[in-house]
């Protein structure tokens, strides 16, 4: 804080943990199917745009069984394939589909030992599936499935078994998991324009078991992204009068860019689940979860010496007006604490000196300073009563931060008047 402050910016630290509940839409089939030509197919009703599904449901699958990753192929979204599936939302996907997965794997092998069974001429008790591999003490011959599926073609199998090395299985899961992990963040703000800066970020996230670390990692970098964006730049405004969007492009919506974020630190914990067979949690929402709180806590931390709370959602403000405000054109959208009086004699002599104010005397020097005071409001009596008697109003009014009908057009008038408006809160 001391270095920013040399520098003659406002650091602030912000922190934040999180826990979810995912669930999700509790049913997922997987149809898997070993062929003679060395491939396998896993038929899934998620349906991702960018998680990497096709990427980490090969791997759960190729180690089931124990088949190499480059020979699965997984199929999705295609409605004259997929019979049943819940999709992808609230961080169900690789808990669901590894789950349904690992059944329907399981109900592969011990059909494959039925039919290895025919093939060596024994028992399907008597067949072992041993890393890999099919095997039975009567025979010197093993097979790996996709071996096994090129070898039916030479044998009749009955007809429970004419359909060869293909399964399906439907899964219903109500068990909840339970996600968590904090975020850390620094904020630079500009005094001058109000304007903030985010310049580290770190996470920790336990998500169960981590299928695939890389994956999980570049869903965490953009869920950061979009929880930063909100909390910072996004805003879709209207105008009031006419109804036609203000932030219909890219040029006037803003977003997250490169040039915007640092590089995030990010670090995963692996507490497993026990509510399925992979023991995953979710890892798609975590990113986001804790960013807006976090942001929010970091940008109240740099303002606080100066007994300013930020307690609005969108650090770049919540309606036009206020985001308008907040860019530095007319000055900054703020919440004031009880150290108001302390805020007044840090704005007008630029140093922390132990003053206190009077509430009307702050109110006085805004004014002086060119703004009007639209709305304001106090926790105590005494300060309804002086801001009351500023503005005219009761205290009453005051404390339901609602100005009567009546005197709305005097405040406009004042507003006009001066040419710049502030809320204080």
């Amino acid at each position: 804080k001391k270095e920013a402050r040399k520098r003659g910016k406002l650091l602030g630290l912000g922190f934040a943990n999180y826990v979810e509940s995912s669930i999700g839409s509790p049913r997922e089939r997987a149809e898997i199917t070993v062929k003679p030509e060395g491939k396998v197919t896993v038929v899934i009703g998620t349906q991702p745009s960018g998680q990497g599904h096709e990427t980490s449901f090969a791997q759960v699958a190729a180690d089931l069984l124990a088949l190499p990753v480059e020979t699965v192929q997984i199929v999705l979204g295609d409605t004259d394939v997929v019979s049943v599936g819940g999709g992808s939302h609230s961080g169900r996907s690789m808990r669901h589909a590894g789950t349904v997965i690992t059944m329907a794997s399981m109900d592969l092998i011990e059909k494959a030992k039925k039919i290895t069974a025919i093939v060596l001429g024994t028992t399907p008790d008597k067949v072992e599936w041993n890393e890999g591999r099919l095997s039975a003490p009567n025979s010197n011959r093993t097979f790996d499935l996709t071996e096994l599926a090129k070898e039916i073609e030479k044998h009749a199998l009955p007809d429970d078994l004419k359909d060869g090395l293909s399964v399906g299985r439907t899964n219903e899961m109500h068990d909840p998991v339970f996600p968590n992990g904090c975020a850390i963040c620094e904020i630079e703000i500009d005094p001058d324009t109000g304007h903030p800066t985010l310049t580290r970020y770190s996470c920790v996230d336990d998500v169960g078991r981590c299928i695939n670390p890389l994956i999980v990692h570049g869903q965490t970098h953009g869920g950061i992204a979009q929880g930063v964006g909100q909390a910072m730049w996004e805003l879709c405004t209207i105008d009031p009068d006419s109804g036609q969007p203000l932030s219909g492009s890219f040029m006037d919506y803003g977003m997250p860019h490169g040039h915007t974020l640092p590089s995030f630190k990010c670090e995963i914990v692996e507490v497993l689940s026990p509510t399925n067979p992979l023991s995953v949690k979710a890892g798609g929402e975590g990113g986001t979860t804790p960013a807006l709180a976090v942001i929010i806590s970091a940008v109240a931390d740099a303002l606080r010496d100066l007994g300013i709370q930020m307690v609005h959602v969108s650090v770049d403000g919540g309606d036009a007006e206020t985001h308008d405000a907040f860019r530095g054109v007319e000055g900054t959208f703020m919440w004031l604490t009880e150290e108001i009086g302390e805020l007044a004699t840090a704005l007008r002599s630029g140093t922390k000196e132990e003053v206190s104010l009077e509430f009307a005397d702050v109110l006085a020097w805004l004014r002086s300073q060119g703004f009007a005071v639209k709305m304001l409001s106090g926790d105590r009596r005494a300060t309804a009563e002086a801001i009351g008697r500023e503005l005219g109003i009761s205290a009453n009014d005051v404390h339901a931060e609602v100005l009567p009908s009546d005197k709305e057009e005097k405040v406009a008038e004042l507003e006009r008047s001066l040419g710049r408006t502030t809320m204080v809160g």
